[in-house]
């Protein structure tokens, strides 16, 4: 909720902004953030540099969604086009002007919860 707060990302100053957003998901991590355009094409992506041309979003559902209710929505499993892995949105849309500015997406790949299944050490044979 700060970042979706931040004066450089209302601003439009992707490259401040990005600096913010790489201090709070660092590299490595089962998550990262995304930063689109109403429609959905996406501005920021933390796994490419800035500059780099970025695909329209996939997992528009929830996208179009957080836009239309104004809330944060948690998307459906979906293959993602810049990192090639199963993931899942939690998408917060910006409003600039009382009108749909950006959609904020923080990706996370499921493997998180892969992990976290793991270290719960589920009876052998079990079906997690």
């Amino acid at each position: 909720r700060a970042l979706a707060a931040s004066p450089a990302l209302l601003d439009h100053d992707l490259t401040t902004f990005r600096a913010e957003a790489e201090r709070a998901f660092p590299e490595g991590q089962h998550h990262r953030l995304v930063v689109s355009d109403p429609e959905g094409q996406q501005l920021l992506n933390l796994l490419r540099p800035m500059g780099h041309k970025l695909p329209m979003r996939a997992g528009l559902v929830s996208h179009r969604k957080a836009v239309e209710t104004g809330a944060m929505v948690i998307s459906d499993v979906f293959r993602g086009p810049v990192a090639q892995a199963w993931l899942v949105t939690l998408d917060f849309p910006i409003f600039r002007d009382g009108k749909p500015f950006r959609v904020m997406s923080i990706v996370l790949n499921t493997a998180i919860f892969r992990d976290l299944l793991a270290s719960q050490h589920p009876p052998p044979g079990s079906m997690v």
